[in-house]
Order: structure tokens, then C-alpha cells, then sequence
């Protein structure tokens, strides 16, 4: 059995640890493919496939730290 599901997050950049000024913020939308296979006569979660659709406002700006640090 496979099912879909459209998985919308926010994400927010504060500048500060205190978390009162935000800095940028963001937004993904996702359709997360999810199977599940019969096992014994119980529905069991098998695999799962994230699939990003969409981002919104300042997400380039959330985590941009990723995109210039060396891995």
C-alpha cells in the first residue's frame, strides 16, 4: 500500500539564542510518499520517500550556513 501525504513546515532564523528577533523565515512543502507493507496481518510502515516541492519567503536565508561550509 503506498500513501501521500503534503507535509508543510515553517522554519524560523532568530538572531539571538533568547529567540525574541526574528532574523528571516521560511517555508517548505513536501509530498512524502510513504509505503507499508502486510506483515502478519498488520499494516507496517516499510519505506519512505521525501520529495520537496515548493519553498517560500526567506528559506534560502535559514540555512545558508550549509551551502558555504565544507563537508
Amino acid at each position: 500500500m503506498t500513501g501521500y501525504h503534503q507535509v508543510r513546515t515553517e522554519y524560523k532564523r532568530y538572531k539571538t539564542p533568547q529567540k525574541t528577533d526574528v532574523e528571516a523565515t521560511g517555508q517548505g512543502l513536501t509530498l512524502m510518499v510513504h509505503c507499508y507493507k502486510k506483515i502478519n496481518g498488520v499494516w507496517k510502515l516499510a519505506g519512505m520517500k521525501p520529495g520537496g516541492r515548493m519553498n517560500e519567503f526567506n528559506f534560502d536565508k535559514i540555512f545558508s550556513e550549509l551551502r558555504t561550509s565544507k563537508i
